[in-house]
C-alpha cells in the first residue's frame, strides 16, 4: 500500500514543505534600496541556517492530518517491524525517510541511525554506501569523516555493489581524501563497466534503449545567475506540459490527413514516453505500421513512390517495422516479419538494416546460425558507417587483427558508442601501454560506467522529484550522483545547495525548515564547483572564480579568483568571466592593475555577446575616466594609449605576478600552476578540491553573497543617474518656457488681429 501510495503522491512531505514556504515581496523601490544602501558586501546573506524543531514538528503533524487512516496503520506496522529488528523493514523506511517518499516526512538523522543499524548488525551493502555518502557530504549534520568514507567503501565494494565501487574509484581518480591512484581506480571501473556490458546484452536482440541524457537543472532556468553567462551556455528550453501536449494533438490531427512523417513522430513519442506520454508499445507499433502503409505497395516491400527512396526517415522505417517483430513490441513476435523488413532495409543499402541481419544470423533468430554471413553483414554495416556495425566488426576481428579491430572501434567512439570505448580498452589491457596511458583509458572505462547507468543511476529519482516540485528530496539524490561522479549531479547539487541556502534569507522567505542539515553547507557546494570545473562543466570555473573571491565555503584568494576567470574566460570563452577579469585588472584585485587588458578583456566580453553592451559601455567609460585620472596624477598606466592604439596582441599577463614564469619548464610547480596539454599555464584546481574535502573543518564559514561590483559604483550610478534626471528636468523647463512664450506669442497676434478688425469695421462704419 505505500508504494501504491508512492505512485499516487510521490515525494508528497517535501512538495508539502516547499507549499509552505512563502516568498516576500517588498515591491521594485524597497529592493532597489536595500541592494544599494543597505546589503553592503559585509551584511549581506549573514542569515544563519538554523534547525527550527517546533516548526519542523508542526509541519509533520499537519502534514499527517493529510494521510489516509489506512496508510497510517501500515506505517505503525512497519515501524513495529524496523523495531524488532527485521532487515527488510529497516532498510524500506531508511530509504523512504531519506527522499520523503510514500507518505513519510524527510527524516535524515532517523535514516542515518537505521543505515548505521543494517551496516553494523547485517553488514548490510546498500547501508554501508549510504553511511560512506553520510559521512562524506555531512547530510543530517554527520561530522564528515574521509577515513570512515574509505572504511565504507571498502567493505561494501569487497561485496561487489556496483555504487560503492564507482564512488571509490571517483575517490581515487580525483583524489578525495585519498591519494590519487589511477590503477586502483580503473580496476574498479573496469568490474562496473563489465557489469554493466553484461546488462546490456541481457536485454533484447537490438540492445536496450540507452538511458536518458542528464539534465542540467539551471539549463532551463536561464543559467546560473538565472541569466545566460556566455554565448556558449547551456540553454534549453522544455516545453511546458500545455505545449507538449499541444504537439501532440497536433501529430495526431496531422496523421488524419495520411502524413508520413506524423506517424513516424507518434511512434517515437509513445515508445520512448515522451511530451508527458505514457510509453504504450501497442499504440507505438499501430503509428509505425500506419506510417508503412503509406510507403509501401500493399502486401508488397516496394515504394509507392520512387522519389521516397530519399526521404532521411525511410531508414528508421525500415529499422523500426524489424525492430516491433524481432522484440514483440506492440505485436506478436514475428522472426520472419522482423527478417524480411531487414532485408528490404539493407536491399536500399541502409547500415542499420545490415547491421540488424547480422545479429539475426549470429543469434540464429527466425534463420540458421551462420558467422559468416553474420561478419559479412557486419562489414557491410561499418561500410555504411553505422556505429553498432563499427563494433560489431570490430569485434569480430579483435583475435585475428587487432591492429584494425581498434580502427573499428576508435570511429565508433567518435559517435559516442559506450561499446566502443568499453572493448577499445579491453584491446590494449594486457600491453605495457595500459599502465603508461592509464589516465586515458580509466576515462574510456568512465564512459561506459556514466553511460550505460540503467541499473545503479540516481539521476531519474533525482529527476522525478524535481518535476513534481520535491526539490528537497532532488537535491539528496543529485548529492548522491555527485558522490558518484556524474557531471551533472555535481553542477546541479552545487546549484541547488544555492538555492537551498538562500531560503533560510528571512528578508525573502519564511516558514522554511532545514530538512537536510548539511555541516559545512557552503563548503560542500565550494567543492562540487572545483569539481564541476575540473570534469569541464561549463559556468562551473565562473562559479568557482565567485566562490574564491568573496571567500564562501573556501578562504578568500583574490588571486585564485583571477586564475579561474582566466581559465574561464581563455578555455571557456565566458563572457561573463572576461568581464569580471577585466574587472580585476581596472581595480588592481588579485593582479597587477593594467589599463590595457582591462579594455581588451571588457572587448572581448563584447565581441561574443552582445547583449551585455550596456554594462561594458558603462565599464569603458569608467575605465576611461579611472585612466585619465591616474595619467595626470602620474601613475603608472602602461604604454601607448588607451583607445587610439589596436587591441594588444600579447597574451594576457598570468594574474600571479609573484610567481616564476609559467612557460619555463616546471616553474609553476611552487606557486600551483602546471601546463595543459598546449603548454598553456594553468592554475592546479584539483589541489585546491582536495583541500576543501580533507580540511573543511579549518575552513572558516563565510556566508555572504556574491555580489557584483562595489558601493563606487552604486554611486557612480547613482550619480548619473541623477545627471540624467536634472537633464531632463532642465530640458523639461526649456520645453515650458518655449511653449509659454509661443503662447504670448499667438496672444498677442490675435489681439492684434481683433483690433484691426475692430478698426477696419469702425471705417467701414464711417463711410
Amino acid at each position: 500500500m505505500i508504494r501504491e501510495y508512492e505512485k499516487f503522491r510521490p515525494f508528497a512531505f517535501s512538495k508539502f514543505v516547499n507549499s509552505k514556504t512563502t516568498s516576500i515581496d517588498r515591491g521594485i523601490l524597497k529592493n532597489l534600496y536595500n541592494t544599494i544602501f543597505k546589503d553592503s558586501e559585509a551584511k549581506v546573506n549573514k542569515f544563519e541556517i538554523k534547525d527550527n524543531i517546533e516548526l519542523k514538528n508542526k509541519r509533520i503533524l499537519d502534514f499527517a492530518k493529510t494521510l489516509p487512516k489506512s496508510l497510517k496503520e501500515s506505517h505503525k506496522i512497519l515501524h513495529r517491524m524496523a523495531d524488532e529488528g527485521d532487515e527488510e523493514a529497516l532498510m524500506f523506511l531508511a530509504e523512504f525517510e531519506l527522499y520523503g517518499k510514500g507518505g513519510f516526512p524527510m527524516d535524515l538523522r532517523s535514516s542515518f541511525s537505521r543505515y548505521e543499524k543494517l551496516s553494523e548488525n547485517y553488514g548490510n551493502a546498500e547501508a554501508q554506501f549510504m553511511m560512506a555518502i553520510f559521512y562524506s557530504t555531512g547530510l543530517a549534520g554527520v561530522q564528515k569523516n574521509s577515513a570512515l568514507v574509505h572504511v565504507y567503501l571498502n567493505m561494501a565494494s569487497l561485496q561487489d555493489h556496483t555504487k560503492a565501487q564507482i564512488m571509490l574509484a571517483d575517490r581515487y581518480y580525483r583524489g578525495i581524501g585519498v591519494s590519487q591512484d589511477c590503477k586502483k581506480s580503473i580496476n574498479l571501473v573496469q568490474q562496473v563497466s563489465k557489469k554493466s556490458m553484461k546488462y546490456y546484452y541481457s536485454g533484447p536482440p537490438l540492445g536496450r534503449k540507452l538511458p536518458k541524457s542528464k539534465r542540467i537543472v539551471y539549463s532551463k532556468k536561464g543559467g546560473i545567475y538565472g541569466v545566460r553567462t556566455s554565448s556558449k551556455s547551456i540553454e534549453i528550453k522544455e516545453k511546458t506540459k500545455k505545449e507538449a501536449i499541444g504537439i501532440v494533438e497536433f501529430y495526431k490531427f496531422k496523421v488524419t490527413k495520411r502524413d508520413f512523417s506524423s506517424h513516424m513522430a507518434l511512434y517515437q513519442i509513445y515508445s520512448d514516453g515522451l511530451y508527458h506520454v505514457d510509453q504504450d508499445s501497442i499504440k507505438a507499433a499501430k503509428h509505425i505500421i500506419a506510417a508503412s502503409k503509406l510507403v509501401f505497395l500493399p502486401g508488397s516491400t516496394k515504394l509507392r513512390n520512387p522519389d521516397l527512396a530519399a526521404d532521411k526517415k525511410l531508414p528508421y522505417l525500415f529499422e523500426y517495422l524489424g525492430r516491433i517483430y524481432l522484440h514483440g513490441e506492440g505485436v506478436k513476435k514475428d522472426y520472419k516479419e522482423a527478417l524480411k523488413w531487414f532485408k528490404a532495409g539493407a536491399d536500399m543499402g541502409f547500415g542499420s538494416s545490415y547491421n540488424a541481419l547480422g545479429l539475426m544470423y549470429y543469434d540464429g533468430f527466425g534463420v540458421e546460425k551462420d558467422y559468416v554471413k553474420s561478419i559479412d553483414f557486419f562489414k557491410k554495416a561499418a561500410e555504411k558507417n553505422n556505429s553498432e556495425g563499427y563494433v560489431y566488426y570490430g569485434l569480430a576481428l579483435s583475435e585475428t587483427d587487432p591492429s584494425l579491430s581498434s580502427k573499428y572501434f576508435y570511429e565508433a567512439m567518435k559517435e559516442n558508442n559506450f561499446r566502443a570505448f568499453y572493448y577499445y580498452a579491453d584491446l590494449f589491457k594486457n600491453t605495457a601501454s595500459f599502465d603508461d596511458l592509464c589516465q586515458t583509458f580509466n576515462n574510456y572505462y568512465r564512459q561506459v560506467v556514466y553511460f550505460a547507468d540503467w541499473e545503479y543511476s540516481p539521476t531519474p529519482l533525482a529527476e522525478s522529484a524535481m518535476n513534481h516540485g520535491a526539490y528537497d528530496s532532488a537535491l539528496v539524490a543529485y548529492i548522491i550522483a555527485a558522490e558518484l561522479g556524474y557531471k551533472a549531479g555535481i553542477s546541479n547539487s552545487a546549484y541547488l545547495l544555492e538555492k537551498y541556502t538562500q531560503r533560510f534569507d528571512l528578508r525573502k522567505y519564511s516558514g522554511y525548515i532545514d530538512l537536510l542539515q548539511i555541516s559545512k553547507i557552503d563548503s560542500l557546494a565550494a567543492a562540487y564547483w572545483v569539481r564541476g570545473a575540473n570534469a569541464g562543466v561549463l559556468d562551473c570555473r565562473l562559479k568557482q572564480g565567485d566562490y574564491y573571491y568573496y571567500g564562501k565555503g573556501v578562504e578568500e584568494n583574490k588571486s585564485k579568483a583571477a586564475a579561474a576567470y582566466m581559465l574561464s574566460a581563455e578555455i571557456e570563452e565566458n563572457e561573463m568571466a572576461m568581464w569580471n577579469l577585466a574587472y580585476m585588472y581596472e581595480f588592481g584585485i588579485g593582479v597587477k592593475r593594467d589599463f590595457h587588458l582591462a579594455k581588451r578583456w571588457y572587448d572581448r566580453s563584447l565581441e561574443g555577446y552582445k547583449s551585455g553592451v550596456l554594462a561594458v559601455g558603462y565599464s569603458i567609460c569608467r575605465l576611461a575616466i579611472s585612466y585619465y585620472i591616474s595619467k595626470m596624477r602620474g601613475e603608472d598606466v602602461g604604454v601607448g594609449p588607451l583607445f587610439m592604439a589596436p587591441p594588444p596582441k600579447a597574451e594576457p599577463k598570468t594574474p600571479f605576478p609573484n610567481s616564476k614564469n609559467p612557460t619555463q619548464k616546471n616553474s609553476g610547480v611552487e606557486k600551483g600552476i602546471n601546463k595543459d596539454g598546449k603548454g598553456n599555464a594553468k592554475y592546479n584546481f584539483e589541489e585546491d578540491e582536495k583541500s576543501i574535502e580533507q580540511n573543511v573543518d579549518d575552513i572558516e564559514e563565510n556566508n555572504r553573497i556574491i555580489a557584483s561590483g562595489s558601493f563606487t559604483d552604486f554611486h557612480l550610478i547613482i550619480a548619473l543617474c541623477l545627471l540624467l534626471g536634472y537633464l531632463i528636468l532642465i530640458r523639461n523647463r526649456r520645453v515650458g518656457q518655449n511653449n509659454a512664450r509661443n503662447a504670448q506669442v499667438v496672444a498677442g497676434n490675435v489681439n492684434e488681429n481683433n483690433n484691426n478688425n475692430n478698426n477696419n469695421n469702425n471705417e467701414n462704419n464711417n463711410h
